[in-house]
């Protein structure tokens, strides 16, 4: 209804600053970034240097997976309004996930230098600290945070994953209390709610798994999954590649892309550091411009019959990269829901090098449990029978891209990784083209960023522990083994 009067309100008055503006961040505020673009455009005609202007339209270009003109637009942003905090934070968040922390860092610092106490900075900065492996001083930003903002929910969700068993209990009372409080909406009491379940099991309680099942069934309730909308999805992105309905790129750039792929705790990162420890290979994390680029031509292939062009796939991807070190042969996206857009991935790169990582469901299974994330995307991690159901579509999904690429999809085993890494790091060499690092073998030496719930274990050398956990939960992952396709997953029917 806003939007409507709005737009009745710029017919009579179409070049109002204040209404162009507005009209942009309904945009936003309503997730179409095709608005939102096209509203910042017209305001920015008449107002040139509004900072909240470009911001906007950053923000609705990294929506659609333009990268290169989401990192113009925020530099304009910051350029025009060098003090403002959302625009320093937000450039600082894109910039986190498009693999330059340090220049991350770089904006954080400067927007904390105008305001000390800006909750979205220091959160940003903590998320920072902890991506880059220093736990104490993303405690002691919590901390500081929460000292200002002592009620700041995200401040105290931080704060319960990097704080040692000793001080566990008294960050539960604190969580606890704000969960019984009025202020905090549902989703984060959902988000506190895992924050007890991990705090529970760190101080070694006996109610955590209760504590943890309660948190997994409220986050289950926020983010329902449905299993046929999301194969619909699927099938829209495939469509083209289904029906032979694509022009491959024809040339080779370097450097090389890697794809790592597979299901989210399928040790995916794992594999992406021991690659990274190459000395010509730079891992940029989990990259979100693939799967955004595709979509969209998914949809202008259902909707006109638009060809897929691997051409432009490549040329927008390519744009959105940080900047790689010099010398660098390959790089590395450990984006596991690219399995959706292999196809799109193959048929713009020529030289990519796609790896899958495949690791028993069950183990993956329980690592979803133990963790949250707050993502539609990621909603079937919160229950056993969602889990079965997405892994189920993964598989075919798999199967799918395997028979119109054969050959060009390797499969790596993670208890393979884990127990043999010599020979498996030799594995990925070649396939990759590389020669092999005996670097490769310490992983944990990157000191590479890490973004992901493997923050913190990637740090430590590579181990066994958590192959074949699945057999001590047996009755808790009943749904789960239930709902699996045995002629998906033959390999269960041996167990």
């Amino acid at each position: 209804k806003a939007l409507a009067l709005m737009d009745k309100a710029l017919e009579k008055w179409p070049d109002h600053p204040t209404l162009l503006f507005l009209r942009a961040s309904a945009g936003h505020a309503l997730g179409n970034p095709d608005l939102t673009i096209t509203a910042a455009t017209d305001a920015l005609q008449i107002s040139p240097t509004n900072g909240s202007l470009f911001n906007l339209r950053a923000l609705a270009h990294a929506d659609r997976g333009d990268t290169a003109q989401a990192d113009a637009d925020f530099r304009s942003a910051v350029a025009h309004a060098p003090t403002d905090p959302d625009a320093r934070q937000n450039y600082a968040t894109f910039l986190a996930f498009h693999g330059r922390p340090t220049d991350a860092f770089d904006h954080v610092n400067i927007g904390l230098q105008a305001h000390p106490t800006h909750p979205g900075l220091l959160l940003r900065k903590g998320s920072l600290l902890q991506g880059s492996g220093d736990i104490v001083g993303a405690r002691a930003l919590y901390d500081q945070l929460l000292g200002h903002h002592p009620d700041n929910v995200l401040a105290l969700n931080g704060l319960a994953y990097v704080v040692p068993a000793q001080n566990a209990l008294s960050v539960q009372n604190r969580i606890d209390k704000a969960i019984r409080s009025p202020k905090p909406g549902r989703d984060e009491k959902v988000l506190l709610g895992f924050a007890q379940a991990h705090l529970a099991a760190l101080s070694g309680q006996k109610d955590a798994d209760k504590t943890l099942a309660k948190a997994n069934a409220a986050a289950s309730r926020a983010l329902p999954y449905e299993v046929a909308q999301d194969a619909d999805g699927q099938q829209t992105l495939m469509a083209a590649f289904v029906t032979n309905s694509f022009d491959a790129s024809p040339a080779s750039v370097s450097p090389a892309p890697v794809f790592i792929t597979g299901l989210i705790r399928s040790g995916t990162t794992l594999a992406e550091q021991v690659l990274a420890s190459h000395p010509t290979v730079q891992g940029l994390g989990e990259l979100t411009q693939a799967r955004l680029l595709a979509d969209r031509q998914a949809q202008d292939f259902a909707a006109k019959q638009v060809r897929f062009d691997g051409v432009s796939f490549a040329r927008s991807y390519r744009a959105g990269l940080p900047p790689l070190t010099d010398g660098t042969t390959h790089f590395v996206d450990k984006m596991p829901d690219n399995f959706r857009v292999i196809g799109a991935l193959l048929a713009a790169f020529p030289n990519a090098t796609v790896i899958e990582m495949r690791r028993d469901p069950r183990d993956i299974a329980l690592s979803m449990w133990r963790g949250f994330f707050p993502t539609t995307a990621l909603a079937f991690a919160n229950d056993f029978s969602a889990m079965a159901g997405h892994m189920n579509l993964y598989a075919r999904t798999m199967a799918t891209w395997r028979a119109l690429f054969p050959g060009q999809i390797h499969a790596l085993d993670y208890a393979e990784l884990a127990s043999d890494l010599d020979r498996v790091s030799r594995q990925m060499a070649d396939i990759c083209g590389l020669d092999w690092s005996d670097a490769m073998l310490h992983p944990e030496r990157t000191g590479n960023f890490v973004l992901t719930a493997s923050d913190r274990q990637i740090r430590a050398p590579v181990h066994t522990r958590s192959v074949g956990k699945w057999r001590e939960q047996r009755t808790l992952l009943g749904p789960l083994i239930a709902g699996l396709d045995p002629d998906l997953w033959p390999g269960l029917a041996q167990d």
